[in-house]
């Protein structure tokens, strides 16, 4: 998930014109994740895409057009996918495995959005935040019901941290000041 936040994120950037940012996003789970990720990867037999991330990373800077650019950050986002179908079984719920990784996204976004608020660079840590309320708004999107099956507190809660990322994500560049309180947050 922090991968496809990166990408939610860049792709976010670079529709508000921000290229140079979008390739910075699309370049950070290459080292930060990726390079420990494939021989897990292997070991599941599931697909390898450290060529499609590469792909992804060096296309705002190579001749690459708008439709290409975006065409190799979607390809990421779909081997993401793919991957995912390669998970190896737990002995908890899939829901409450769900519930576990938005709420690590949340969390996230959160930590995010305060540091952000506190920084006199904003931009960066905003950035990232926004990513994974993106993140968090696909899980939500795709497990909400059988969180709420498996735990309407749970659910609820949720529900409600999402309502107060999206105030403090409208958009993907860094507001001005805080339209939300980091505390309360």
């Amino acid at each position: 998930e922090v991968m496809r936040a990166h990408y939610l994120a860049g792709l976010a950037a670079y529709d508000v014109d921000r290229r140079a940012v979008a390739a910075e996003m699309f370049t950070h789970p290459i080292s930060d994740i990726y390079i420990d990720l494939e021989d897990v990867l292997i070991q599941l037999g599931a697909p390898v895409f450290g060529d499609a991330l590469e792909t992804a990373a060096g296309a705002p800077f190579d001749d690459s057009n708008d439709a290409d650019i975006r065409s190799a950050a979607n390809a990421v986002l779909s081997a993401i996918e793919q991957v995912e179908a390669s998970a190896p079984q737990s002995e908890h719920p899939a829901a409450a495995i769900q519930a576990q990784v938005l709420t690590n996204m949340i969390v996230r976004a959160a930590l995010q959005y305060e540091f952000a608020m506190l920084s006199d660079t904003p931009n960066s840590p905003y950035l990232d935040g926004y990513g994974f309320f993106k993140s968090a708004e696909v899980i939500a999107n795709r497990h909400m019901t059988e969180i709420r099956v498996l735990d309407t507190v749970v659910a609820d809660a949720l529900t409600e941290a999402m309502t107060a990322l999206a105030l403090a994500y409208p958009e993907v560049m860094a507001p001005e000041q805080s339209s939300v309180d980091t505390g309360d947050l």
